[in-house]
């Protein structure tokens, strides 16, 4: 276990230690122990080290460049320049000589052009809101242990050697190494893309970072059990930070339609410019005075410039747009629709990638017969006999052997919608007993916990060991696909 050293580095980085890209970084935490940072396992850090550490070691915010004020993007967007002067310039001209039609021209253009960038500008802003929601979506409160006491802080407060404590449905508040463990795991699925939660112990595994168990990554979440770790990495500095930094860096290349449209605003730039100017030569030559001359430029270019062409395509990918974030797709960028109709395979890598992690109920099997679940709210579609002894028993081991909560504040939404705390499959059982059998939340506090073997992949079980109403204790285990390997026990004496 001792393998590191805790010598120089940034922020506390052993030395000779790399990533595979040759920088440096925090990983000797893997291996080497936590009193460089005055960590303690059970005390945890000092406030006051950590509130010192904050400006160098805390929190993760989602990178970003730098971005034009919204006024200024309001100022361009609503009134380009080129259309803009050419609308003024035919006003001006109308007050000039007088006349009323020059003046209406002009208004009518500026009206055109302040329409459009009122448009463009309404639908950037819309955009921009959803990425801002993106940058939310990082946990917003972590379990901290310091001086001896539990706190609940604010993750971006998080700083290099707190003592963090996660939990079933918590999600990592940043890189952390596991000083202890019990029966936890992790969902990795949205950073390696496995499918299986992944296990987590004080135990160093395997030589690359990545792979060994002691270590628990930056926005993954914690499906069961408990674990206790030490703070290695924060904000850019963790797995997922480098990778949204390396992401957010890379240039972002244009859409057909967007080289399409370019393409044809050059031409027909071009073709305005020239007969612009070979009419207000022609003018000029005829005799007209210089202001004329102007006019006839101004007009022949506004005339062949499609004004209308950025509110058309925008309300054409617009409407498209919503027809299919009607079919629960996010259209992140309006270009995209247009090359997305134009895809023909979609290829990925892994299960699990493109769905929600989300399971439900659809059969369940007893009294020797296969019975189909019922997911309505009200129950009306139930083909089975709830008076049934063996239902009761089945649905009183789904109901007490189960670690899956609802989160709360969740009373108004319908069950099969509401957000839980724990395993996919536990939660699934969780929802359909709570269907079928009315609140579980108080079958358990009737039946209080007192001892647990958790689930694990190698004995393909779980025992829950609960007080039985007569003075008998009831463990209750969820069926396994094999029956040998548990014994049936419906009571102990």
């Amino acid at each position: 276990m001792a393998r590191g050293t805790s010598g120089g580095g940034d922020m506390g980085t052993p030395r000779g230690t790399r990533s595979p890209g040759g920088h440096r970084h925090c990983w000797g935490w893997a291996w080497g122990g936590f009193g460089h940072w005055g960590v303690r396992e059970r005390w945890g850090g000092c406030t006051g080290i950590a509130g010192a550490r904050g400006p160098l070691g805390g929190g993760y915010k989602h990178p970003g460049g730098a971005e034009a004020p919204w006024a200024l993007r309001g100022d361009t967007g609503m009134c380009p320049p080129p259309p803009r002067a050419s609308s003024w310039g035919v006003c001006g001209w109308g007050e000039a000589r007088g006349g009323s039609l020059p003046l209406y021209l002009g208004v009518v253009l500026a009206a055109v052009v302040i329409v459009t960038g009122c448009f463009s500008y309404y639908q950037e802003a819309k955009s921009s809101k959803i990425m801002d929601s993106f940058k939310n979506m990082v946990p917003q409160q972590a379990l901290v242990i310091r001086e001896g006491e539990k706190i609940q802080i604010n993750a971006e407060n998080v700083v290099v050697g707190d003592l963090v404590e996660v939990k079933g449905g918590d999600r990592v508040p940043a890189d952390m190494r596991i000083i202890s463990s019990h029966g936890c795991k992790v969902d990795n699925s949205s950073l390696t893309g496995e499918s299986e939660p992944q296990t987590r112990s004080p135990e160093f595994t395997h030589e690359n970072p990545l792979e060994t168990r002691n270590i628990c990554f930056f926005s993954t979440n914690c499906v069961e059990g408990t674990a206790r770790g030490i703070v290695i990495s924060t904000g850019d500095r963790t797995v997922m930070g480098r990778i949204a930094s390396l992401a957010s860096g890379l240039e972002v290349g244009r859409t057909p339609i967007a080289m399409e449209i370019e393409h044809f605003i050059r031409l027909i730039t071009g073709v305005a410019v020239f007969l612009g100017l070979s009419f207000f030569i022609l003018s000029l030559i005829l005799g007209y005075t210089w202001l004329e001359a102007v006019i006839f430029l101004i007009g022949i270019i506004v005339a062949n410039v499609p004004e209308g062409l950025l509110a058309t395509v925008t309300v054409c990918l617009t409407l498209t747009a919503k027809r299919m974030a009607r079919k629960n797709c996010l259209v992140k960028n309006l270009e995209a629709v247009e090359t997305l109709g134009s895809t023909s395979t979609i290829c990925s890598d892994k299960t699990g990638t493109l769905t929600q992690n989300r399971m439900t109920v659809a059969h369940m099997w007893f009294d020797n017969q296969i019975h189909e679940a019922d997911t309505t709210e009200d129950q009306s579609g139930a083909t089975f006999d709830k008076r049934s002894p063996t239902w009761a028993a089945l649905a009183r081991i789904a109901g007490l052997c189960n670690r899956a909560v609802f989160k709360p504040g969740q009373e108004n939404i319908s069950i099969s919608k509401r957000d839980t705390a724990g395993d996919a499959s536990e939660s699934a059982l969780l929802k359909c007993i709570q269907l079928s059998c009315g609140s579980v939340k108080k079958m358990r506090d009737k039946n209080p916990k007192v001892s647990e073997i958790p689930f694990n992949s190698t004995n393909k079980y779980q025992v829950c060991l609960r007080p039985h109403p007569c003075p008998h204790a009831l463990p209750v285990s969820p069926p396994v696909p094999d029956p040998r390997r548990v014994p049936r026990a419906p009571s102990w004496r």
